[in-house]
């Protein structure tokens, strides 16, 4: 093989591994925006149950005044 040979191996090696790499930075991205955005809904359910309990209380709070001002 001549040196022009290969430096077209060499070229077409230093792609693929370029290529690979690229890839495997990609995946590694995706898998912790994934795991983030899981953590996230877990957060926002957590919150919304909170919000509904939170809301619980007001109405309940809210009937008794009203029961006790004689039905205002």
């Amino acid at each position: 093989m001549t040196k022009l040979e290969w430096g077209v191996v060499f070229s077409v090696l230093a792609s693929a591994a370029s290529l690979i790499f690229s890839a495997g930075v990609v995946w590694t991205t995706v898998q912790v925006h994934d795991r983030d955005i899981s953590a996230l809904k877990t957060k926002g359910d957590e919150t919304t149950d909170r919000l509904a309990r939170m809301e619980t209380k007001i109405d309940m709070l809210l009937e008794q005044r009203i029961s006790k001002s004689g039905g205002m």
